[in-house]
């Protein structure tokens, strides 16, 4: 990476999520916050962390306006980042985004406008670190367990269950079986669904309420014994190094060599897991 600053939007400017990563952006030497995007705004600039960066309703009028922007972080939902890859490939701007709620479609069209409109696209179920690493020690026990269950808990306003996280690691401990995971019925269900959803014989439980931001739980189980591990995000803080990793790899992507962006799913594949 040159020593010219990254210049950056914020998609989802005035959520939890998007004033974090307006933080951050502002606070990192190598980025620079050019405008937040929120269809919520109701002023011409933020109050935070200056008063003098643009804000606007919606990703056109901010692409008109600055014809500088190299990467756009989305953290919206479904119906937002699929404005947001259109509107980015449109402008040949990368994309980095933590939404989630969209279908292998959608990937689809990443995949070839990515290639085709020479931007770099990170799309992540999970920021953390931590979380990431969770999925990876998670794949490397699947094969010796035959029993497993997965509870994610989350706040109250995360709008979809089970989390992009939690299917995302169901998904990948998956594939690293010949068979499917065993699952005990029981014979008499007194509440329906308390038995969580299933992917693969993987039950999955979503937890929503005050209090928490993110838990990953994946509990495994075999004759005599089971094996737990946790992540905790405690702070939207602890998103950020994966949030500002990702913006630098996209934008390196596209400096470097357009004529070979493409689609990464997961931040575990530019730290060399």
């Amino acid at each position: 990476m040159g020593n010219e600053s990254i210049k950056v939007a914020v998609h989802g400017a005035l959520g939890k999520m998007g004033k974090a990563v307006v933080e951050a952006v502002s606070k990192d030497d190598s980025t620079v916050l050019i405008a937040g995007i929120d269809k919520f705004s109701e002023s011409e600039f933020m109050d935070f962390p200056r008063n003098d960066i643009p804000m606007y309703k919606s990703l056109d009028q901010c692409f008109s306006q600055h014809k500088n922007i190299e990467v756009l972080v989305d953290f919206t939902n479904s119906e937002g980042i699929s404005i947001a890859l259109e509107e980015s490939a449109k402008n040949k701007i990368s994309l980095v985004s933590g939404s989630t709620g969209y279908d292998d479609l959608f990937i689809d069209r990443a995949k070839y406008l990515s290639k085709n409109n020479q931007i770099g696209v990170l799309l992540a179920p999970n920021f953390a670190i931590g979380a990431v690493l969770l999925g990876v020690v998670s794949k490397i026990m699947a094969p010796f367990f035959d029993y497993v269950d997965i509870v994610e808990s989350h706040h109250e306003e995360k709008l979809d269950s089970p989390s992009g996280t939690a299917i995302s690691i169901a998904e990948n401990i998956s594939s690293v079986r010949k068979n499917d995971f065993k699952f005990t019925k029981t014979e008499l269900e007194k509440i329906i669904g308390t038995r969580g959803g299933e992917l693969d014989g993987i039950r999955i439980h979503s937890v929503r309420m005050p209090g928490r931001v993110a838990r990953h739980e994946i509990i495994f189980g075999a004759p005599g014994q089971t094996m737990t591990l946790i992540h905790d995000s405690i702070d939207r803080v602890n998103f950020m190094p994966g949030v500002l990793l990702s913006v630098k790899h996209v934008a390196e992507m596209h400096r470097s060599n357009p004529k070979k962006t493409h689609l990464i799913y997961g931040i575990e594949n530019i730290l060399g897991l």
